[in-house]
Parts: structure tokens; sequence; C-alpha cells
């Protein structure tokens, strides 16, 4: 950004100057409309630049980016899925028997199947590095948190052990004091 910061006015003087140029040549509003499409993708542009900034800035938050698979299958998912619908209204309504219900609803079920366990064979990896991902992030956290749990404590009637905010006891049901 700060490679482009010097350039801000020249490109201000530049959007200025084609936006009169079109004006006084084709008329004011087309002078408005060049006006308004440069300040447009300026905004664009910063916008882009800020969420850039944003993301980069993010401290390590976000280890694992999990691409989506094959869009083939994705959207081969979503069109068997929506048959599937269409089927049961039309049999809702009367147009296929049952008897062609059952056999296209079968056939379309063993294809959804077979399509979301390839679609589960192609994340198998990104699930493990994010289940990773999380397991490491959990381990951060409990060593940021207090190191030294406190004592748990017992209920006086049963002996049972209690959690620090416990009113009552879960296995008697006495109240703690």
């Amino acid at each position: 950004m700060d490679r482009i910061r010097p350039f801000a006015p020249l490109g201000a003087l530049l959007l200025a100057a084609a936006a009169f140029a079109v004006g006084g040549r084709w008329g004011a509003g087309s002078g408005v409309l060049v006006a308004a499409s440069g300040a447009l993708a300026i905004a664009i542009f910063v916008l882009h630049r800020s969420v850039l900034a944003l993301l980069s800035a993010g401290g390590g938050e976000v280890e694992v980016e999990i691409e989506v698979g094959d869009t083939r299958l994705e959207h081969e998912k979503v069109a068997v899925l929506r048959a599937l619908k269409d089927f049961e209204y039309e049999r809702a309504v009367g147009k296929i028997s049952e008897a062609d219900f059952e056999a296209l609803t079968k056939q379309y079920r063993g294809r959804a199947v077979e399509i979301l366990a390839a679609i589960d064979r192609d994340l198998e990896p990104w699930r493990k590095k994010a289940e990773t991902a999380i397991a490491r992030r959990a381990q951060q956290k409990e060593k940021e948190q207090d190191p030294e749990p406190a004592a748990a404590a017992a209920c006086a009637g049963c002996g049972a052990a209690l959690d620090p905010d416990s009113v009552f006891c879960k296995k008697c049901g006495k109240r703690v004091a």
C-alpha cells in the first residue's frame, strides 16, 4: 500500500480529467458516469487491500485453508438432491406412480451415497489437517489459562466431585455449602 500512496493524487487528477473530457465531449451525464465508475474502482481496490491487510494481521489464527475438492462432485450432489426432492413433489401431486418413484429414488439415492463418499475421500487429508490444527490450538489455549487447576471440591453428603460453580450436588442433590 505504501508503494501506491505517492500515486494517489495523480490517479485522482487523471480521473477528474477523464471525467471532464468525457463530460465535455458526450455530455455531463457521461462525465458523471466516468467519475462514479472511477470512484467505485478505487473503493473496491481500497477494500480489497484492507481485507488483505486484516487477513495477514490475523496472527496465525487461521492455520488451515479448506479448499473445496472436486467442484463437479459438488454440483452433481446438488443436482441429485434436487432431483430427489422433485421426485417427492411429483409423487405427491400424482405425476409419477409409486413404482416409478421407488425405482427412481433408489437409483438417485445410490448415486448420492457414491457422491458423498467421494467427497469425504477428497476431504479426508484436509479433515486431518483441521483436526491437528484444532488440537494444537486447544493445547495452546490450555497453556495460556491457569496452569494449576483449582482442587476439585467434594460433596459433604456423598463425596462426589463438584464443579467449581455447583450449587447442588449432581449425585445426591444436596445443596453445596
